[in-house]
């Protein structure tokens, strides 16, 4: 006779035992997940600050070639040109003037023409992007009411997440001269009223930095507010890295750095980085300033000479 072979039980899975599984997931995602973040944050830190790094250099580099720092343009009604001069002669801002020096020679060859320049508004320039906030592509240009002198007015636009320093003190942003014709007419603003090492028409050079090279800031992430990093509907965020002087391209020391926040604040520098805001200094170097800077001390960065402020 054949002995059938009778198969185990079979236990099935409860209800209980699968809520305890799915609990023991969240928990060791809930602790995964904030360290994976941590770690990518960690490395567009590192990134950011490398960018800033070269900006620097190149800023050095520019003063070597040129005899001083790059000047901010004439306004934000221009933009860059490489058939004109440097300086004074110059309608472009310092991101502009600094292309040469960051690899980007041919970009500024090209806005040598109507055709070129309107095409180099629209190139996004890697370097000048904080990887924290966004990539680096065209966004929505939105300055839509005034156009440019010297370009035909695109409909979006490179950007820029790093700025010059104007000074310890805001000074009002215009749009330069009617045409270059009038350059000489418009002439330049009061000189005196600008702390920094780059504002419009500038010539400033690092003997005119008594503070010392190591004490003032060159180049410094601006404060955009987190809503709009592609929306192109900041007063500091909405025409192009190559214009000149505007608060898209230049800031100032004169209220505390800004952690992005629902806040738009076009004046004053500040970051994506919970740590600070990442400053290049007039001698190359780059370092972390807390948001919680005291105030005093982070207007005197932003000054070239502290003992020549006056009470403005």
């Amino acid at each position: 006779m054949q002995i059938s072979k009778s198969c185990p039980p079979r236990h099935a899975i409860s209800l209980i035992e699968i809520l305890f599984v799915l609990s023991i997931i969240s928990v060791v995602l809930s602790i995964a997940l904030p360290a994976v973040n941590g770690a990518r944050e960690s490395a567009r830190r590192v990134s950011c600050i490398n960018r800033l790094r070269q900006l620097g250099l190149g800023l050095q580099n520019f003063e070597s070639a040129h005899g001083q720092y790059p000047s901010d343009g004439w306004g934000w009604g221009w933009v860059g040109d490489a058939g004109t001069k440097h300086g004074l002669d110059g309608p472009g801002g310092w991101a502009f003037d600094l292309l040469p020096f960051l690899e980007h020679e041919q970009l500024w060859q090209l806005t040598q023409s109507d055709e070129g320049r309107l095409q180099s508004l629209q190139t996004p320039i890697p370097l000048l992007v904080c990887p924290s906030r966004r990539d680096a592509k065209p966004f929505p240009y939105t300055q839509q009411d005034l156009p440019l002198r010297n370009c035909e007015t695109p409909s979006v636009g490179s950007r820029t997440d790093f700025a010059i320093c104007g000074g310890d003190q805001i000074v009002g942003a215009f749009p330069g001269p009617p045409s270059e014709k009038q350059l000489g007419q418009f002439g330049r603003p009061d000189q005196s009223l600008f702390s920094g090492i780059s504002f419009v028409r500038s010539t400033i050079r690092p003997r005119d930095v008594s503070d010392g090279l190591s004490h003032t800031v060159s180049l410094g992430e601006k404060s955009l507010s987190r809503f709009h990093y592609e929306s192109g509907e900041s007063l500091g965020d909405d025409q192009t890295a190559l214009i000149g002087d505007d608060a898209d391209i230049r800031r100032w020391t004169e209220f505390s750095p800004r952690r992005d926040s629902e806040v738009d604040d076009i004046e004053s520098f500040g970051s994506a980085h919970a740590p600070g805001l990442h400053v290049a200094f007039c001698d190359g170097a780059v370092q972390t300033v807390g948001y919680q800077v005291d105030l005093s001390i982070w207007k005197s960065m932003g000054n070239r000479s502290d003992t020549s402020r006056s009470d403005r």
